[in-house]
């Protein structure tokens, strides 16, 4: 194969593998991660494939293996599969004959590297692990025959003429509609206070569900997620910075770390023979006299931060001293000491403070939350000149290991139950957790910097199920039940709408519909801000005017988001299907039709004018470009699918042993 066509496939498709796979990592199965670091047998079977040959924990670590080298080598996408996964691709294009010889390794590494850095790597690798040049060409040959493998699979894909043309009608044929907005949100007002019944019918109905509305459904859920209840301990850096000290000497050397913040700007000079362009102003370097005040200023927040954190990570260890003599159970978790034996986290701040720390300690307690509230909770702790800042959610990191808060929070005894091979951290309750540190941008920043550490536990858990009773979601249930019936309303106005409508066109319909328009201007009076809105807010919702009619600009069958109404699939294919409705002597006068949009909480009353005509010349002139585009798009699915961990099993025929996922000892 000459190097100029493999490339040009290979480019092509391999490229996609390698995006895709960044995505694909988050949707692999849990079987193949039950393979590890505590089985004493070295052989041990995992299971079958290839029309039944056997897969042992020898491939398995051999497919780890090739894959670190390979992120060693620069091919860093190779490590975001399962080890298992790997060793099925890259097993599958050898059973297939697909080889990639050394010499084509070696051009593709210096078309992908640049041969200086291609030499660099290969040669950093075989002295630092005496791995030969071969060997190296061998495994990367492996992991490219994958995406030959693919990219023969996808030069076989071809789009048909009528595929493109379907496309091009879709894209191009414009309808022109008169559109009628009836919000559901603008009636709530008009819907009566429901009574107890009512709301307990409601709420059995979606009980046992989470929320699932469709664009034809309003689907209201109440099934609770896993929720635990959690308290942290904490110093704000920003609360104790009017303590720290700055030494004059540690001042100098926070300047010599960061000249390059302490610039001024000088105007330019006046030009003697004006150009009619203006001088750009210069920037220099600011001497530490000039800079003092702002120096001291930055190096007391940083040393606030450090101080902070140093103190957090003392708490931790004062709650956490009894815990890590405390072996672990057979699913990974600390056994609780006794009781009496644990430190309160109340008792822990108020020591600190009482031993004479100059530094204030926060306590704090959340609610039952689930993970996104949680999240939420902790995101929204600072002030809003912090959020603003750039604040986000603590986040525990060790090594290859992040896991935010709320990530952590959940992965509680009696919630979460670990596999043996993960070896990311688990807590019981009441055990301390790690420490946990939120970024912050600094004002005028690019960059986030570590900011506020945490230590907390969780101290009560809530697995995922329906609702004890009613009143454990009262609110949440009298806010849908009267969105519901309003979404019922919406929709009668727009059914009224559209019979007027058929006789007098929309636009008439919409001057008769007093009550409505009425109705409307109601909603928009009691919507109106008191306060100006903030620059660049959203401008507020005016339901009179989306009652329209108005006509959007573009209107096709591939319409996703239409103005005032919003993103949906449902309205175009409506609309476009009037077009075939009756002959011109059954037909009612005007074409309309009432499109509810549920999970918009939307009725549309549509009417459509006429649909543009498409001529043969117009598709012919962008043929081929249609074609290109169709053929990429098919290119791009067969990809995707190519990789997902489900159809590399199944075409590899993978069948996991019995036992191949046992928990960890």
């Amino acid at each position: 194969m000459k190097l100029s066509k493999f490339f040009r496939r290979y480019s092509r498709a391999l490229l996609m593998v390698f995006m895709s796979l960044l995505l694909v990592v988050f949707l692999l199965g849990d079987v193949l991660q039950n393979v590890g670091r505590n089985w004493a047998n070295p052989k041990w079977k995992l299971g079958t494939a290839f029309h039944g040959a056997d897969i042992f924990t020898t491939e398995f670590n051999t497919s780890q293996a090739k894959q670190e080298l390979l992120g060693l080598m620069g091919f860093q996408q190779a490590r975001y599969l399962d080890a298992m996964e790997f060793y099925l691709l890259t097993e599958e294009a050898r059973r297939l004959g697909i080889r990639i010889g050394h010499e084509q390794v070696k051009q593709i590494l210096t078309q992908i590297f640049g041969a200086q850095q291609a030499e660099e790597r290969l040669s950093f690798l075989q002295q630092r692990y005496r791995r030969s040049y071969a060997s190296m060409y061998d495994v990367a040959g492996e992991w490219l025959a994958v995406g030959e493998l693919m990219a023969l699979q996808a030069e076989a894909l071809d789009q048909s003429l009528p595929r493109a043309a379907l496309a091009f009608r879709n894209q191009r044929q414009n309808a022109e509609v008169q559109l009628a907005i009836v919000d559901a949100q603008a009636l709530l007002d008009q819907v009566p206070e429901p009574s107890d019944p009512e709301l307990q019918a409601f709420f059995e109905q979606g009980k046992d569900r989470e929320t699932a509305h469709t664009e034809d459904e309003l689907k209201f859920g109440y099934a609770l997620p896993d929720r635990v209840r959690v308290e942290y301990l904490t110093v704000d850096p920003r609360r104790i910075e009017p303590k720290v000290r700055v030494r004059e000497r540690d001042a100098q050397l926070y300047y010599d770390e960061h000249k390059q913040s302490y610039l001024r700007t000088i105007p330019a000079p006046p030009d003697t023979q004006p150009t009619g362009v203006a001088k750009p102003p210069t920037q220099v370097q600011m001497t530490y006299e000039e800079a003092r005040e702002r120096v001291r200023q930055d190096a007391r927040i940083e040393k606030a931060i450090k101080e902070a954190q140093v103190l957090v990570n003392q708490l931790r260890d004062a709650a956490y001293q009894r815990w890590q003599m405390q072996p672990h159970d057979k699913a990974g978790f600390r056994e609780a000491p006794p009781a009496e034996e644990i430190v309160s986290f109340e008792a822990l701040r108020d020591s600190f403070m009482q031993r004479g720390e100059q530094y204030e300690v926060t306590y704090g307690k959340t609610e039952l939350l689930g993970r996104a509230d949680l999240a939420r909770q902790f995101e929204t702790l600072p002030d809003m000149a912090r959020r603003l800042a750039g604040w986000t959610e603590p986040v525990y990191r060790e090594g290859q290991t992040s896991l935010t808060l709320s990530q952590l929070a959940l992965r509680a005894q009696g919630l979460f139950t670990p596999d043996k091979n993960d070896t990311s951290p688990v807590l019981n309750l009441f055990e301390p957790s790690p420490v946990v540190i939120a970024q912050e941008r600094p004002i005028g920043g690019r960059e986030q910097r570590p900011y506020q550490a945490f230590v907390f536990r969780v101290i009560e858990t809530a697995p995922k199920g329906p609702p004890a009773a009613l009143d454990e979601v009262r609110e949440r249930v009298v806010k849908d039940y009267k969105l519901f019936k309003a979404y019922e309303l919406a929709g009668a106005y727009a059914r009224k709408l559209e019979q007027r409508a058929r006789e007098v066109g929309l636009t008439a319909a919409v001057e008769d519909a007093t009550e409505l328009k009425e109705l409307m201007r109601q909603a928009d009076e009691k919507s109106k801000p008191i306060l100006p809105p903030a620059p660049n807010a959203p401008p507020p919702t005016d339901y009179l005017e989306d009652l329209g009619p108005y006509t959007p600009v573009s209107f096709t069958r591939d319409s996703r988001s239409i103005y005032r109404v919003g993103t949906t699939q449902k309205l175009p294919r409506e609309v476009f299907a009037l077009a075939a409705v009756g002959s011109p002597d059954t037909a009612p006068a005007h074409k309309v039709t009432p499109v509810g949009i549920a999970n918009l909480s939307k009725w549309v009353v549509a009417e459509l004018m006429g649909v543009a005509a498409l001529y043969e010349g117009e598709f012919e002139q962008q043929r081929t470009a249609l074609l290109s585009q169709g053929r990429a798009t098919d290119q791009q699915m067969l990809q995707w699918g190519w990789i997902s961990p489900d159809n590399v099993r199944q075409r590899t025929g993978y069948v996991p042993a019995a036992g191949a996922a046992e928990p960890r000892e």
